[in-house]
């Protein structure tokens, strides 16, 4: 996978961590305090509704790489640390054939850090445009899930449309909504986001 690596400093107190099994009582804990807020939107929260499903869930997003290396699309898990405490969850899916990744968010009510997802975004973004052949940044959410439509709106991202009844939410169908930015198109924005968050 050619992601950056397994821990991002985004700045003095806030980094992202590829989860491990080591967390896995932490992430349990951070999932079952903010779970109603989540499953309106995620769809593999009742998988962590116990310690051994959620250590299940992190081993199989640990092995998927490992045991497809050659797999044109890699998913990798991460935890936001915010001050040394785990408060959020930060997902990149790399498609390796066409340049492309999709990026899925949450955060804990725990987090004090405001724009603490537009600010991981904007370091992630300009650090994976400059470094690495990534031509274009996704986001995918569901019309309603406003937060994250307004971060995606917020980051300058396009909206492309809508994808019908593309995700089985448990019992129903959900849409999303498609916003992306291209290598590009984020040069223009480059300074003022600089000036914002650094």
């Amino acid at each position: 996978m050619v992601l950056l690596s397994k821990v991002i400093s985004i700045s003095g107190t806030i980094s992202l961590k590829q989860l491990s099994l080591d967390d896995t009582e932490e992430f349990f804990n951070l999932v079952r305090a903010n779970k109603d807020d989540l499953r309106l939107w995620i769809q593999w929260i009742d998988k962590c509704e116990t310690l051994e499903g959620t250590k299940a869930f992190i081993q199989k997003n640990l092995e998927f790489p490992e045991k497809n290396p050659d797999a044109s699309k890699q998913l990798v898990q991460f935890g936001i640390w915010e001050n040394g405490v785990l408060v959020g969850g930060f997902m990149i899916e790399e498609n390796k054939t066409n340049h492309s990744a999709q990026f899925g968010f949450w955060k804990g009510s725990i987090s004090a850090e405001k724009g603490l997802i537009t600010k991981i975004c904007v370091k992630l973004i300009t650090r994976m445009f400059k470094s690495t052949q990534f031509n274009r940044i996704e986001i995918h959410c569901a019309p309603e899930n406003k937060r994250s439509c307004n971060i995606a709106i917020g980051l300058g991202f396009q909206f492309e449309g809508v994808l019908r009844e593309v995700e089985l939410l448990y019992d129903h169908y959900v849409n999303h909504n498609v916003y992306s930015v291209l290598r590009r198109e984020w040069s223009n924005r480059l300074e003022q986001y600089d000036k914002k968050f650094t």
